[in-house]
C-alpha cells in the first residue's frame, strides 16, 4: 500500500479490460501514480524482504502450530 494520486487512467483498459491479460507490461498498464513518499528500489525491497524472512517464518509456523 501507498498513499498517493492517481494522475489517470488507461481508456483503452475502460473499453476492453482484456489488455490487462494480453499485454499488462505494455498496452495493459492499468494507471499513472504520483507517490506521496519515495518508493523502495529494488535493492531496498530485496533486503527488506532478506531482513523480514525470519519474522514471517516464526509468524506461520505459530499458526500453523495452535490449531
Amino acid at each position: 500500500p501507498c498513499q498517493g494520486r492517481i494522475l489517470r487512467f488507461n481508456p483503452e483498459l475502460l473499453r476492453d479490460p482484456s489488455g490487462i491479460n494480453a499485454d499488462n507490461y505494455n498496452a495493459g498498464w492499468l494507471y499513472e501514480f504520483q507517490p506521496e513518499a519515495e518508493l523502495l528500489s529494488v535493492q531496498g525491497y530485496v533486503d527488506y524482504l532478506h531482513s523480514a524472512w525470519d519474522d514471517a517464518q516464526r509468524t506461520i509456523k505459530g499458526q500453523m502450530n495452535e490449531g
